[in-house]
């Protein structure tokens, strides 16, 4: 029973590693086979852990708060989906009464999508469960963030291969071809996964120069985010570089207050200084040339924040008209790229400056189906009821990283580590939740199972089996 117990959590963890390098690969997880490719994944290591689970001598400790949390998302979400109002004519593009089990209590838009949705949002949350369930082990919580530093990478070096002609683009769109970097088809969602990996990598670095004999893995991590903030920078999304160059100054920060507090690491910053100064010159003029590569876009930056006629302020305006509609448990998980076109609080002026088109279920979604505000969408689907839940879900996370403070002196290294890589994953974490409020990276599968982890590796300490764990 011990070995068949250790067989399927192992194989749940690398399942999820997997899903880790998959997802962004998966054609950026837009289209729905690349969707369905990371779904299957996740399905079997959700499989392979709950099986782990038969077992009396497993019980992952979670945070009661995070159980919560994903337990009421789940009830409102299936719950809306089970007792659907309507149905969505995919023909004539309206919304006909279906028969819902309790009238009086709010249900989905279309009971289809709403399923199709809630898989995929079922799928999500129990990959956090599970990440923050292996984040309580150094291995895993070290072993997933390489996978996602790594997997960034290789985006950020194929896009660049592609930018410059070397290897053939993953998309072909006629009317914005600039738009596609790497395996993503919109600039501003490339732009914000890059942005989730760099502070792994320096992270990682950070992590090496400060262990004797790892130089050589350090330079090779440092190398990695020099590739992924060029890549940021070609990539054609202003608000992802400007993002960038703030985790930049943040991780400068905590590199300045490594620097000052682990002697080792102070020692290899010293001994390698040359080889530093040369790759910091080598990124700058990299950056340099990106810009400039870009500089008629930068010309136009300012004309963007124009409260007339901006495309994103018109969207948002039918939004929140929208959230009145359904204040409370909103119109159902996946019902805003339906009921968008619908909407009875369409602006005129929006349609010269918006794609406004009928969804069609089972294709591409398009980025013109997505409000470009995730916590407008999550308004507009789960009501304020489940926004409070989504909140609740995150700002639980961050609780003071002194309370990983280790008064065991001997354990003291491993703790150290952990409150760096919490440090770069909370970097990581704002730079997407304020991506978040200009664009759409939250409702990406790809960049969803990035932020899952981060999340779990700050919900993981609040665990009581973490202290043990972290101290070997």
């Amino acid at each position: 029973m011990k070995a068949a117990t250790y067989f399927f959590r192992q194989m749940a963890g690398w399942l999820l590693m997997l899903a880790l390098i998959v997802a962004p690969w998966a054609w950026g997880t837009v289209k729905p086979i690349g969707l369905f490719v990371a779904e299957v994944v996740l399905a079997l290591a959700c499989g392979c852990w709950l099986l782990a689970m038969a077992a009396p001598a497993y019980r992952p400790k979670l945070p009661r708060l995070l159980l919560v949390c994903v337990v009421l998302l789940l009830l409102q979400g299936w719950f809306m989906t089970i007792n659907a109002h309507h149905t969505y004519n995919t023909i004539s593009h309206h919304f006909s009464p279906a028969h819902p089990l309790v009238p009086l209590l709010p249900g989905a838009s279309d009971q289809i999508m709403a399923a199709g949705a809630m898989v995929h949002v079922t799928a999500v949350l129990l990959a956090l469960l599970m990440l923050c369930d292996f984040a309580q082990l150094p291995r895993w919580r070290w072993g997933f963030l390489k996978a996602l530093a790594a997997a960034g990478a290789s985006i950020a070096i194929y896009g660049l291969g592609a930018k410059a002609g070397i290897v053939s683009p993953m998309f072909n769109v006629p009317g914005d071809p600039a738009s596609v970097f790497g395996s993503f088809v919109y600039h501003g969602v490339a732009g914000a996964y890059l942005n989730l990996a760099i502070p792994a990598q320096i992270g990682l670095a950070m992590l090496y120069f400060g262990q004797s004999g790892r130089k050589t893995k350090g330079l090779f991590w440092a190398a990695s985010a020099m590739i992924t903030i060029i890549a940021v920078m070609v990539n054609i999304s202003r608000g992802a570089a400007l993002i960038c160059v703030g985790e930049l100054a943040l991780l400068a920060i905590l590199l300045i207050w490594n620097i000052r507090r682990d002697a080792r690491f102070r020692a290899a910053i010293i001994r390698w200084q040359w080889l530093i100064s040369a790759g910091a010159a080598l990124l700058l003029l990299g950056v340099i040339y990106a810009v400039g590569h870009n500089l008629p876009r930068w010309e136009k930056f300012h004309g963007d924040f124009s409260l007339h006629g901006n495309s994103r302020l018109l969207a948002w305006r039918v939004g929140w008209g929208m959230v009145t509609t359904h204040p409370l448990f909103g119109s159902g998980p996946g019902s805003f790229k339906i009921r968008f076109p619908l909407s009875h609080h369409m602006i005129q002026a929006l349609y010269s400056h918006w794609i406004v088109s009928f969804y069609n279920p089972g294709h591409r979604i398009s980025r013109w189906s997505y409000v470009s505000n995730d916590y407008l969408q999550t308004l507009i689907q789960w009501g304020a009821a489940g926004f409070i839940v989504w909140g609740v879900l995150v700002l639980g996370a961050f609780r003071p990283v002194e309370r990983l403070t280790n008064r065991d002196t001997s354990a003291a290294p491993a703790y150290s580590r952990d409150n760096l890589l919490i440090s770069c994953a909370r970097v990581a974490l704002l730079g997407v939740f304020i991506h978040a409020l200009f664009d759409y990276p939250l409702e990406i599968t790809a960049l969803e199972l990035d932020v899952a982890f981060y999340l779990a590796l700050n919900w993981a300490p609040q665990s009581p089996n973490f202290r043990r764990t972290a101290a070997g």
